[in-house]
């Protein structure tokens, strides 16, 4: 599988985690954290269209660990 390929899935992932999130309940705090992390997979967009792999896969696993400290918090 290429770069190009996984990160779009990884972000796909992430879109898709961010939703079963979202049907719960969620605090003030828990909004901005799943905010925070919406943020860095518009930057991973930005950088996976520019071609920054690697900048793109770091944008995206920060975000998919905000959503694991968040899933965390929620058990």
């Amino acid at each position: 599988m290429e770069v190009e390929e996984r990160i779009s899935k990884e972000i796909a992932k992430f879109e898709e985690n961010l939703l079963a999130l979202k049907s719960g309940a969620m605090d003030e705090n828990a909004k901005k954290i799943a905010e925070l992390a919406e943020m860095y997979v518009k930057d991973a967009k930005v950088w996976l269209g520019r071609k920054e792999f690697y900048s793109a896969m770091a944008s995206i696993y920060y975000a998919q660990g905000l959503l694991d400290a968040l899933s965390k918090l929620k058990e």
